[in-house]
C-alpha cells in the first residue's frame, strides 16, 4: 500500500514527503471517543490501525503504556484521549 511518509529533518522546520511502498501501522489511543473513532476510520486507508480505548489502555496507568507501545510496535502513535468532565477538570 502506498502512503506518504513525512520526515522531520533534524534542526530544520522543513518537511520532506516521500512515497513509500509499505504498510503503515498506526496506534490510536482514545479510540472510544468521538475524535478517536473518526481518526480510526480516516487513517484506515494508510494501513493497519490498532485502535485502543480506555478499557484496553487506561492512560491514568502510565506504567502500562511502554509495554503496549512495545507490543504494537507502531510507526505512528496518535493520542486522541481526552478528559471531558470539564467541571471536574477545572477544580
Amino acid at each position: 500500500m502506498r502512503y506518504l511518509q513525512t520526515l522531520m529533518h533534524a534542526g530544520s522546520s522543513r518537511l520532506a514527503v516521500h512515497n513509500v511502498n509499505s504498510t503503515l501501522r498506526v496506534l490510536v489511543l482514545g479510540a472510544g471517543g468521538q475524535v478517536g473513532r473518526e481518526l480510526t476510520r480516516s487513517l484506515a486507508p494508510l494501513g493497519e490501525v490498532v485502535a485502543l480505548g480506555r478499557a484496553d489502555c487506561d492512560l491514568t496507568e502510565l506504567a502500562e503504556l511502554p509495554e503496549i507501545v512495545r507490543r504494537v510496535a507502531p510507526d505512528v502513535l496518535v493520542n486522541a484521549a481526552a478528559y471531558t468532565a470539564v467541571d471536574r477538570a477545572e477544580s
